[in-house]
């Protein structure tokens, strides 16, 4: 369990957003409507009792990191992830394709817009 919970912390918060976005909404545009009960989930074992369709990717993965490094702020991260998706919102529609635009345009603003970049493996 701490091996995936490290693994995941090396993991940046461009990384949580895209997954976040591609496993629960095919577009950005689609997000103001997105309120799981996962949102309010504090610990793993919350997360975990819920349906899958309730449980919150982002919400998830911070606590698992927080089991890792207690300085994690879930609520402030999740405050990240909310301000990069409303910036990236702007430039998607509804109809646009997930796999060929969307992605595109999300790894555009998480590598070059935000300067994300590959996490170096470590032990």
């Amino acid at each position: 369990m701490k091996v995936m919970v490290k693994v995941l912390w090396s993991l940046p918060l461009g990384v949580i957003l895209l997954t976040a976005i591609l496993a629960y909404t095919p577009t950005l545009a689609q997000l103001s409507n997105y309120n799981p009960q996962g949102l309010k989930a504090t610990t793993l074992e919350e997360v975990l009792a819920l349906p899958d369709e309730e449980i919150d990717l982002a919400t998830a993965i911070l606590i698992l990191c927080k089991g890792w490094d207690a300085s994690v702020d879930v609520v402030a991260c999740l405050e990240e992830i909310e301000m990069m998706a409303l910036e990236l919102e702007v430039g998607i529609s509804p109809r646009d394709d997930p796999e060929k635009i969307v992605v595109g345009l999300i790894n555009y603003y998480l590598f070059e817009e935000k300067s994300y970049s590959s996490v170096l493996p470590s032990d």
